[in-house]
């Protein structure tokens, strides 16, 4: 048997060793060979899962600057972390918005779209690199935003009044108190929130359920009841503050508005208009069905004995889009319906459309803001939809947040709708609301 000189020289040396430390020491009995173990290093371990909290998963949000909110992450290791916020319009499209955050919590900085439905996320990164991410949570943010201005306006609680923009303030004049007297105070805001009594009693006397439109740079009165006679005189104001009444220069059978409130009107190729009004009239083809119009205010012409809608008054008709929509309703009992209507010149009206997601309240409440058609109010109505062409009919938000109320309490002004007063049976209000 061969051996090899690498295994006969081990031999060797291994034999002298031990004879030698035999010759030194007798008491050797034998060699223990101790064997050392390293122990590993132990592995950085990523900070624990981020818990988000606010917006709640599929939350519905007012404001397009969200606060985004988590729970805090621990670090088994004790590193110092920081937090990274993303966010995208689908799960598998997100950026970050925000990064190295040592706060439990993010304002988004830049306005989201309105209408959108967003994802987002927090992952947690120490400083070795390791991170972990948390579930992922979405929320859609309204078409409009709702915010409560004013809780409590300086005039006093009122429905029935009217609401006007005009000379860049908003204005509001008359309406009836929650003792039932009805009102002749005017008042003026530059904004929504600062109220400036203008008149205490007005020349035209108290007034309810009136219609005050702008048209020529005046500011008009028409209809209303003082609770013991419906008016029929007219009243312009170049200033809102001095008024001057109208003579009509036509004989009293070519004036519409005598004994009559609730009154539709708006402004069409350069001429008032009056479609419908309440005048206690038996039967359905009345005088309350004419449609009358005027290009300077006080003379008016009649130019149909019958608008064609279904109801006789409390119709809502706007300017928009270079042609009028009539927005018709009724959600109370068994005969419930919504119709849409439409005129290039403000006598024929045809029947657009009538299967609707919604059901429209009588005295319907509409406004056209960035050329959009929102519907803001009725009886009984207490959704929020807009259309961008008359036909396609999305809404606006889940919650309204304001109140049941009508009356004409909507107004556009420097681009948002404010919702001002008004009332609902026996509800009375003086807030505020801002509409974005």
């Amino acid at each position: 048997m061969k051996i090899s000189f690498v295994r006969l020289f081990a031999y060797t040396l291994l034999t002298t060793v031990l004879t030698s430390c035999h010759k030194d020491d007798d008491s050797v009995q034998d060699i223990q060979i101790e064997q050392v173990t390293e122990t590993p290093e132990k592995e950085n371990q990523a900070p624990s899962i981020v818990t988000l909290s606010t917006p709640q998963n599929n939350s519905e949000l007012q404001s397009v600057n969200p606060l985004l909110q988590w729970n805090e992450a621990i670090d088994p290791d004790g590193d110092d972390f920081k937090y990274e916020v993303l966010i995208g319009t689908s799960e598998h499209s997100f950026l970050p918005i925000a990064t190295d955050l040592s706060s439990l919590e993010f304002q988004v900085d830049t306005a989201l779209e309105k209408g959108a439905a967003y994802f987002w996320k927090v992952v947690a990164k120490d400083a070795n690199g390791n991170e972990s991410t948390s579930a992922i949570s979405n929320f859609k943010t309204n078409y409009i935003s709702v915010k409560l201005l004013l809780a409590e306006a300086d005039f006093s609680k009122r429905k029935s009044a009217t609401t006007t923009v005009f000379n860049n303030k908003i204005w509001v004049i008359g309406g009836e108190d929650e003792s039932g007297n009805v009102l002749e105070d005017i008042w003026s805001s530059p904004d929504g929130i600062n109220w400036t009594l203008e008149v205490t009693n007005a020349p035209f006397g108290a007034r309810r359920n009136h219609y005050t439109i702008v048209f020529k740079n005046k500011m008009w009165v028409y209809n209303g009841s003082d609770v013991q006679y419906l008016n029929a005189d007219i009243w312009s104001s170049t200033d809102g503050v001095n008024w001057v009444k109208e003579t009509n220069d036509s004989t009293w059978d070519r004036l519409p508005f005598y004994g009559q409130l609730a009154t539709t009107m708006f402004v069409h190729n350069d001429m008032i208009w009056r479609l419908a009004a309440y005048d206690g009239s038996i039967g359905d083809l009345t005088t309350e069905r004419y449609i009358w119009n005027s290009s300077d205010g006080k003379n008016w012409d009649l130019v149909s004995e019958n608008h064609g809608f279904d109801k006789k008054y409390g119709m809502a008709v706007v300017s928009f889009q270079g042609r009028l929509i009539g927005l018709e309703g009724d959600n109370i009992g068994t005969n419930k319906f919504t119709k849409i209507w439409e005129s290039i010149d403000g006598i024929n009206w045809t029947l657009i459309d009538e299967s609707l997601p919604f059901e429209l309240g009588f005295y319907t409440d509409a406004v056209v803001n960035k050329n959009r058609l929102n519907i803001t109010g009725g009886f009984q109505y207490d959704e929020l939809w807009f259309t961008d062409d008359g036909i396609n009919w999305n809404k606006a938000i889940g919650n309204r947040e304001y109140s049941l109320r009508l009356a004409k309490s909507s107004i556009v002004f420097n681009d948002k709708i404010y919702i001002i007063g008004g009332g609902f049976n026996d509800n009375f209000y003086n807030d505020v609301w801002e509409l974005d």
